[in-house]
């Protein structure tokens, strides 16, 4: 009973720098992607080890993300310039509920509901991705897409990451 309950602080703990991280990347509110983002600075290290068995990086996700609103953008007519700096969202007030865009809410349920692999081991940053390999159309899903990473591709990564398997 002990073991559940530190395990499920860990969870907490987790879930809340893996939120602040993405809130700080997003600054907004945060979606999958951002999400998977923020993953990737969590100290368990399980995140990278999926990107580095899948041949991505953190920059290369990023582009992914990023070309999709440039050419999401660019199909009604708006051009965005590369270099232009990201404006922070004055509406963040600190001390507020945790406010998600819908994508990275159902993830984060998904998160707190998934069956556990083993009950005993805290959230890892690969179970953040295999959350995500089961998403179909938000940004994050896409942005794998776009770099040429099946869903089943990222699942399996993530699995073999959770289960301490050799690249």
């Amino acid at each position: 009973m002990f073991t559940t309950l530190k395990v499920r602080w860990q969870d907490m703990r987790t879930i809340a720098r893996l939120c602040t991280a993405a809130e700080n990347i997003a600054r907004a509110e945060p979606g999958s992607e951002h999400l998977v983002l923020a993953s990737l600075e969590l100290p368990d290290g399980s995140s990278r080890e999926v990107f580095a068995r899948l041949g991505l990086s953190r920059e290369a996700f990023a582009e992914a993300i990023q070309a999709q609103f440039t050419d999401a953008l660019g199909s009604v007519g708006l051009n965005v310039p590369p270099s232009e700096p990201e404006v922070a969202n004055s509406a963040k007030a600190r001390g507020m509920l945790y406010r998600a865009a819908p994508s990275g809410q159902a993830l984060i349920q998904r998160l707190v509901h998934m069956p556990r692999r083993q009950a005993r081991q805290p959230l890892a940053g690969a179970d953040i991705l295999l959350a995500v390999a089961e998403e179909q159309f938000s940004i994050a899903a896409r942005a794998f897409a776009r770099l040429g990473i099946r869903r089943e591709q990222l699942a399996a990564a993530a699995t073999q990451a959770l289960e301490g398997q050799p690249a």
